[in-house]
């Protein structure tokens, strides 16, 4: 061969090499890039991800204080209307106690006046019956009625 043959091989090669190399940096460029773009778009899938967990995480929470907000209004109530009973209990207990301490008084023949007039208007009858205790009873004449 002669040195323009070899010439021709050698510039021939150093082409297809430089083709090569530059064919390499390209793939790799666009390596780089593709993965670039998969980062990014991993992140913002992980970003998307997180934001979504804590927004349920949020409203998780959010309806658990609302459940214990109701649950201890509703307890409050339960307890307000506990004390509510035992006071309307005392109260009974108490006039029942004063009513019985007075049967036999003349306030206490003033208060059988009271509920059979009460009653007697209630009614609105022309005759009712009169419900009383042995104690009562002896209270209750022809004069009262």
């Amino acid at each position: 061969m002669n040195d323009q043959s070899e010439q021709s091989q050698t510039d021939l090669i150093e082409g297809i090499t430089r083709d090569a190399a530059e064919e390499a940096e390209r793939i790799l460029a666009e390596a780089e890039k593709a993965a670039e773009q998969r980062g990014r778009a991993a992140e913002d899938q992980a970003r998307a991800l997180i934001q979504q967990e804590e927004s349920k995480a949020e409203e998780q929470a959010e309806r658990i204080r609302g459940q214990s907000a109701s649950s201890l209004r509703m307890e409050r109530r339960r307890k307000q209307l506990k004390l509510q009973e035992q006071v309307f209990q005392e109260v009974l207990k108490r006039v029942r106690e004063q009513l019985a301490a007075m049967v036999g008084s003349p306030e206490y023949r003033e208060v059988l006046l009271g509920w059979i007039v009460e009653a007697a208007i209630g009614l609105g009858a022309p005759e009712a019956s009169v419900n009383a205790s042995a104690a009562e009873r002896k209270q209750i004449d022809a004069g009262l009625l």
